[in-house]
């Protein structure tokens, strides 16, 4: 489900992709994977304040996470 939810990011066709993964994240909630996924999803369709609440989330669960850390830094740099 992931692999479709990136390939429809691509087709711009990010509002069905993040409705995917939010699905996702329901069923796996501490999964800090799907989080991020999520908020690269929303960062790719501009929806920045969503892709920021949910790397928050990611680095509350843990905090050294590079590509959350990484991609947090570049949104406050925007």
């Amino acid at each position: 489900l992931l692999q479709r939810a990136d390939m429809m990011v691509r087709m711009n066709r990010g509002k069905e992709a993040a409705d995917i993964v939010e699905k996702i994240k329901a069923k796996y909630p501490n999964n800090i994977d799907y989080i991020i996924q999520l908020a690269v999803i929303y960062d790719k369709t501009k929806q920045t304040d969503k892709a920021k609440i949910n790397y928050k989330e990611a680095l509350s669960k843990d905090s050294l996470n590079f590509i959350a850390n990484f991609n947090m830094a570049i949104l406050g740099i925007q």
